[in-house]
């Protein structure tokens, strides 16, 4: 009686393990950018507006060039809508790739 054929698996494991690895650091790595980018901009956003602002404002996403900024009132979207121009130019100084804003009411903290 003949056996069925079966791949030899005992190499695949130790191999699986590596690209595992590999996976898990990859990952790591993008998601520290992801964070000291976010960083980034949150650092330059507290630089750039005054206390009263950053207390009404929270950046959502940075996605294509857009960044998404929540704000608590319709007073503050106007506001904050009022001075868009020269928030993007000091912006985009440290970050070039920084587009354009969308602002949009939303939860804050």
């Amino acid at each position: 009686m003949r056996r069925a054929w079966r791949p030899d698996t005992r190499g695949h494991l130790k191999n699986m393990e590596s690209i595992q690895e590999i996976v898990t650091h990859v990952l790591k790595d993008i998601s520290g950018q992801r964070l000291s980018f976010s960083t980034k901009i949150q650092e330059i956003w507290d630089r750039i507006l005054d206390p009263r602002e950053q207390k009404h404002s929270r950046i959502e996403e940075f996605q294509n060039g857009t960044l998404m900024v929540c704000v608590d009132s319709s007073a503050w979207l106007f506001q904050m809508n009022f001075k868009k121009r020269k928030i993007l130019t000091a912006l985009q100084k440290d970050i070039p790739g920084v587009k354009k804003i969308l602002f949009k009411l939303g939860k804050i903290s």
